[in-house]
């Protein structure tokens, strides 16, 4: 019965890390779109007389975004390769299920952060966001909750295993 609920669980892990790693790739996406829909959520650009370029500011925007995006992208592929190399029965150290939980709190403050409906175009645009956002996050608690389980039963099947 342990058996089957690894496999389960295992399977359910791999799952979970092609998630995270989509929806990593989706907020790229997500925000390619809005800067070209939307130039203005950059931010307030600066008079010519605020000391800094319109060009300089609109520079140091992307390359801040870029390295924001990156990062995250990054974090999401190393989370959900080490879940799916988990899931796959490769051991794997408990480091990728700290970031995780870190890209879970991530994911929870950018949920907190757009639930004002004023800032969308549309109240759709809104509850499509809205949901985009709870299903990255149960993604990433599914991965958690799976990783945990994996390794509880590996540990409890290994404890079975005649010496």
């Amino acid at each position: 019965m342990d058996e089957v609920k690894l496999r389960r669980y295992s399977s359910t892990l791999t799952i979970s890390g092609y998630g995270v790693i989509a929806f990593g790739l989706w907020s790229i996406v997500k925000t390619i779109l809005l800067t070209v829909m939307h130039p203005d959520v950059m931010g307030i650009i600066p008079d010519e007389d605020g000391g800094i370029s319109r060009d300089v500011y609109i520079t140091l925007m992307i390359t801040f975004m870029t390295l924001l995006l990156g990062f995250d992208l990054g974090l999401r592929i190393y989370v959900g390769l080490s879940a799916r190399s988990e899931g796959s029965g490769k051991k794997k150290h408990v480091t990728y299920l700290v970031f995780a939980v870190f890209l879970l709190m991530l994911s929870m403050f950018s949920l907190w952060s757009g639930l004002d409906i004023n800032d969308y175009d549309s109240t759709l645009d809104f509850l499509a966001s809205l949901l985009v956002e709870i299903t990255s996050i149960a993604a990433v608690i599914e991965l958690i909750y799976s990783s945990i389980r994996v390794r509880l039963l590996k540990k409890k099947l290994e404890g079975e295993a005649p010496v």
